[in-house]
């Protein structure tokens, strides 16, 4: 929103009440009453063929004494009945809806009306005010003294709308055609849980509509992952948005990408980055995904494949990559708070159930033969680990990969302890001089958490040591750098000074710990070969 107050709110980095403004006035209520009105047509002319349908049954009756082909006629009545109530039931609750716009869109007209008053009699305006030094702090405390009491005033009413619209899913979430007799070939019977390509198609839209918003943390986030999208079009891969949000988890935004089609693929991996990365920033984690695909279809000898990058979780430092927050905003505590959270493994707790709830989505889409592996990185790798323990034997995960893990997180002490697949489809790799994988890393981020952290350290047990997974024996394909900063000899013990001093060998470098790293070379073709299900081709070892 073009308006004063949102442009102060980025300025003194402020929640900006400009948002939920837009939100709220950009409902379209006649456009709802619209889309009603079609289900209630619809609706009567189910109900109008259900009436032809009683005429046919009196005389069917009359003509056959068999029972049969009354029964059949009576049978598709009783469907005819079920659709026509569907439509009349989801024609109702968006007219409920849509009466609630009206009075929510005139209380932020009204707040909007009130605080352009108070800028015109305070003059708050022109920015900067041409006002003496001394009276220039006076001004900046009435101006995010106006952001706080807007956003205080609009926010309700937007979150009142927010729980209003939630409140209509369920009236429609049943789907027409579960009224309809399920006849082989013809299209009818319960629609799949989740379709990839309408759920890419919907997100689609979602893009398109934040590409034209006059929102500039909307605008921003969708251009950036349009920019990603469009690069990996570009380079000739299928694309699927099977998750977009700009506003969760924590405000950085969510997004789900697929490269390959999930629907027909016979391996699917989701992948989930760690620390750093940033759904705004998706470009080189995409290109990633495609050589993981690519390599997951040689490893199965041609069969397809696809993999999705899950960016839909609080992911630590994600704020250098995030256009939530404007470049050059003084929002300096949430980025402090953003880089403090990568000190432990509790973001992982929502995230797991974040993935989880996703992977349960994503299986509904697949074919029912297809593999399904989780593969995380670094701090992702915490987050597939939750979502392990969350996830049942029947959630139709095959295998379980940890790349670069400074632990397993919360919840398990060994891979016996996942719910979602047995311990022998549970792999790790840790390359010895990654530093992430270090267990110095434990011993450092100890140092700076203030809060009881559960046994294992801040990130839980070692996934390489002694956890019951299959580690994964593959050399590093980064160059190693013989200079290791000072926090890289903490984070390894002092090995690596020792090492530096005495010429004996190489130092950890975070070149090591790098997602491109674990997705090249012989790293990338073992755990394409777990991802392809063709464990053979798998080395493994037992223990680091």
């Amino acid at each position: 929103m073009d308006h004063p107050v949102s442009r102060w709110a980025h300025l003194y980095g402020l929640p900006d009440p400009g948002v939920p403004c837009q939100d709220v006035l950009d409902a379209s209520p006649a456009a709802l009453d619209h889309l009603a009105d079609s289900c209630e047509r619809v609706a009567d002319a189910v109900e109008t063929g259900y009436g032809l349908i009683r005429q046919a049954l009196a005389m069917l009756e009359q003509a056959w004494s068999a029972p049969a082909p009354a029964a059949a006629v009576t049978s598709a009545g009783m469907h005819f009945r079920r659709v026509a109530a569907i439509g009349q039931q989801a024609a109702h609750a968006i007219r409920t809806y849509a009466s609630g716009i009206w009075p929510a869109q005139s209380g932020v007209d009204g707040a909007l009306t009130s605080a352009d008053r108070t800028i015109v009699d305070q003059g708050l305006i022109p920015d900067p005010p041409p006002l003496p030094a001394v009276h220039y702090q006076a001004v900046v405390g009435l101006r995010i003294r106006l952001v706080e009491h807007l956003d205080a005033t609009v926010s309700p009413i937007s979150a009142r709308l927010d729980r209003a619209a939630l409140a209509l899913v369920p009236a429609l979430g049943p789907d027409p055609r579960d009224g309809l007799p399920p006849v082989a070939g013809n299209g009818f019977g319960p629609a799949p849980l989740y379709d990839a390509a309408d759920s890419d198609a919907r997100n689609r839209v979602r893009l398109a509509r934040d590409l034209a918003s006059s929102s500039p943390v909307r605008h921003a986030f969708a251009a950036s992952v349009q920019r990603a999208l469009q690069r990996a079009a570009d380079a000739g891969e299928v694309v699927q948005l099977l998750h977009y949000d700009p506003f969760h988890p924590a405000g950085q935004g969510g997004v789900a990408i697929a490269i390959g089609n999930v629907a027909t693929a016979d391996s699917v991996a989701v992948l989930v980055p760690g620390v750093g990365n940033s759904p705004s920033d998706a470009s080189d984690t995409l290109d990633l995904a495609s050589d993981l695909t690519h390599a997951t279809e040689r490893a199965a000898s041609g069969r397809s494949a696809a993999t999705v990058v899950f960016l839909d979780y609080d992911v630590p430092v994600s704020w250098p990559g995030d256009t939530v927050v404007p470049p050059g905003s003084s929002a300096i505590l949430p980025r402090l708070v953003d880089t403090a959270s990568a000190a432990n493994d509790l973001e992982s707790v929502a995230g797991g159930q974040r993935l989880a709830e996703f992977v349960q989505r994503l299986r509904s889409a697949m074919d029912p033969t297809a593999g399904l592996a989780l593969i995380g990185h670094s701090y992702g790798s915490t987050v597939v680990s939750r979502a392990a323990t969350v996830l049942g034997p029947d959630a139709g995960v095959d295998d379980i990969v940890l790349l670069g893990s400074p632990g397993a997180g919360i919840g398990p002490r060994t891979a016996a302890d996942y719910r979602a697949v047995p311990a022998d489809h549970v792999y790790a790799l840790g390359f010895p001089l990654d530093p992430v994988a270090s267990p110095g890393l434990d011993l450092a981020a100890g140092l700076i958490n203030v809060i009881p952290l559960a046994a294992g350290g801040p990130y839980g047990p070692d996934p390489n040591d002694g956890f019951g997974a299959q580690v994964i024996e593959a050399p590093s394909s980064a160059s190693v750098d013989r200079h290791s900063p000072w926090f890289l000899s903490l984070l390894t013990g002092g090995m690596s000074d020792v090492l530096a001093r005495s010429g004996a060998g190489p130092v950890a470098n975070l070149n090591q710990h790098e997602l491109a790293n674990y997705l090249s070379g012989a790293a990338l073709a073992a755990v394409a070969g777990v991802a392809a299900g063709k464990y053979a081709k798998v080395p493994v070892k037992s223990g680091r």
